[in-house]
C-alpha cells in the first residue's frame, strides 16, 4: 500500500484480456528493474507481451487451448515480431501443444508428429531450442520424476505444455530448467530457466531499502492493529477496489499516528524518569560530601 505515497519503480508488464481468458504479465525483481524496458509494444496483445533485459530479449505468450487453427493462426502472427534477426532471444509461456508428444505427454494416445506443425516451422527458422531439450531429451537422461519434468496434470494425464525456447546465440547461457509448485493458486507448475552469461563476472546485485509505512517497535501489535480496524469496518457487499486502497491508506495513516503518539508518551516518560534519577542522584552525592 505504500507504493502509493511515492514514485515506485516499474517493477510489472501486463497485457490483460476478458476474465475468462485472463492475459500476460512479465514480473520483475527490484534489483534488475532498471535492466528491464519494454520491447515492441506496440505488437502487444492480450496473448503476447515482451521485453528487453539486458542483452536478452523476452517474449511471453499464452496461445488458444482448445482450438487447434486459432492456436496455428497465433504462432503465425508471431512472425511479426521478425524474431529471424534477433539475437538471444526468450520465448517462453503456456503452448498449450507440445512438439513431441511422447516425451512431454503422460497417459492417453500419444501421436508421434508434432501437435503444432507452424510452431515447430517457427522453431526451426528462428533457430531457436527447446531449453529443456539442452538438458536431455528424457526423463530417463535427466533422471527426473513426472513432477520435476510436466508442468499441466488433469488427474493421471500430464503434459509439458509451459517451455522455455532460446536462441543458438545464447544456448551456452542455459544453466538448468526446473519446475516447482507454483506459489500461488494455479492449474499449472511453476517452471524456471536458469541462465548465466558465460563472460559476465559475478556481481553482488543492488538491494533496494524498502519504506514502511509504520515504523514500530512491536510490529505484531501494529499488524493486529490493522486487521482490526480493516475487518471492523468491512462491509457485507465486495468493496469497490480504488475505495479499499483509500480505505486501507486511511487506516494506515490512523494507526501511525496512534503509535506515534504512544511511543511519544513512553518517550517523555522515561525521559522525565531519568530526570528524577538524576536528581536523586545528586541529593546523594551532596549529602556524601557534606558527610566527608
Amino acid at each position: 500500500m505504500w507504493g502509493f505515497q511515492g514514485k515506485a519503480e516499474t517493477l510489472s508488464y501486463w497485457s490483460v484480456d476478458s476474465p475468462e481468458a485472463g492475459g500476460v504479465g512479465i514480473l520483475i525483481f527490484p534489483e534488475y528493474h532498471h535492466s528491464v524496458s519494454p520491447w515492441k509494444d506496440h505488437l502487444w496483445t492480450a496473448r503476447r507481451i515482451g521485453v528487453t533485459l539486458g542483452q536478452l530479449r523476452v517474449l511471453n505468450v499464452y496461445a488458444p487451448a482448445s482450438n487447434k487453427p486459432r492456436r496455428e493462426v497465433f504462432f503465425t502472427q508471431l512472425q511479426d515480431w521478425d524474431l529471424t534477426s534477433t539475437e538471444n532471444l526468450v520465448l517462453a509461456g503456456d503452448f498449450n501443444c507440445v512438439e513431441v508428444p511422447v516425451l512431454d505427454r503422460l497417459g492417453g494416445l500419444r501421436q508421434l508428429k508434432t501437435e503444432s506443425e507452424v510452431l515447430t516451422r517457427n522453431t526451426r527458422t528462428w533457430d531457436i531450442l527447446d531449453a529443456r531439450a539442452l538438458m536431455g531429451s528424457a526423463l530417463s537422461e535427466l533422471e527426473l520424476s513426472p513432477m520435476e519434468h510436466f508442468t499441466y496434470w488433469q488427474g493421471n494425464y500430464a503434459s509439458r505444455i509451459d517451455r522455455f525456447y532460446v536462441a543458438s546465440s545464447c544456448a551456452s547461457w542455459v544453466q538448468w530448467v526446473s519446475v516447482h509448485l507454483p506459489r500461488m493458486p494455479s492449474d499449472h507448475e511453476e517452471v524456471q530457466l536458469h541462465l548465466r552469461e558465460p563472460s559476465a563476472k559475478p556481481t553482488r546485485p543492488h538491494q533496494l531499502k524498502v519504506q514502511y509505512p509504520i515504523v514500530g517497535g512491536n510490529p505484531e501489535r501494529l499488524v493486529q492493529e490493522v486487521l482490526q480496524e480493516l475487518y471492523g469496518q468491512a462491509g457485507s457487499a465486495e468493496p469497490d477496489w480504488d475505495e479499499w486502497v483509500e480505505h486501507c491508506k486511511s487506516v494506515i495513516v490512523k494507526i501511525s499516528r496512534r503509535d506515534k503518539q504512544r511511543r511519544q508518551g513512553i518517550s517523555q516518560r522515561l525521559t522525565r524518569q531519568l530526570q528524577e534519577n538524576a536528581t536523586t542522584r545528586q541529593q546523594l552525592l551532596t549529602a556524601f560530601i557534606l558527610k566527608d
